[in-house]
């Protein structure tokens, strides 16, 4: 992994690092303490846990996932995402707070998904906050996830680091 310390100079937590991919050019900021995992499997992928254990000693923090695919043919705007998105939803279970919003001079198509999933013999609904960029041939999905009772917890922490997201060209 190669990260360089961000120092209390750029306003940042002095916990903080910012982990820079050099492959995907692509870096954000992460928590001294937090968990990195990059696999490759068909697709490639990046997976962060920046909080992962509770005062219990339970894993309950959200996970961030930064997924890098090529596409041939590339798509030529963010509405072709939206619009391969939601001919593909489930009409009972929609995509939710759709829009276009601007990070760090780049555009996303932003949005929320629901799902039920069993975890350990109980069904919990899952929150997904997904963000989609475009770079050349490139889709680049941002997608941090939480079980829903637990959102509102990690929303603020989750926010800063797409926030600090950054894709170079």
């Amino acid at each position: 992994i190669n990260a360089e310390y961000m120092g209390t100079n750029s306003g940042s937590n002095p916990s903080c690092l910012r982990y820079y991919n050099q492959h995907f050019r692509f870096s954000f900021q992460t928590l001294v303490n937090s968990r990195l995992k990059e696999h490759k499997w068909g697709t490639n992928l990046l997976t962060y846990c920046p909080e992962y254990i509770d005062e219990s000693g339970e894993q309950v923090a959200p996970i961030f996932t930064v997924t890098i695919e090529r596409d041939d043919p590339p798509y030529q705007s963010l509405t072709a995402i939206d619009e391969k998105l939601t001919s593909e939803c489930d009409p009972s279970n929609p995509l939710r707070e759709k829009k276009i919003v601007t990070i760090r001079g780049r555009q996303y198509l932003s949005f929320v998904s629901l799902r039920t999933e069993e975890m350990y013999g109980v069904i919990e609904e899952m929150k997904s906050k997904i963000y989609v960029a475009l770079r050349g041939n490139e889709t680049i999905i941002l997608k941090w996830e939480v079980v829903s009772t637990e959102s509102q917890r990690y929303e603020r922490c989750m926010n800063q680091l797409i926030e600090s997201f950054e894709i170079d060209l």
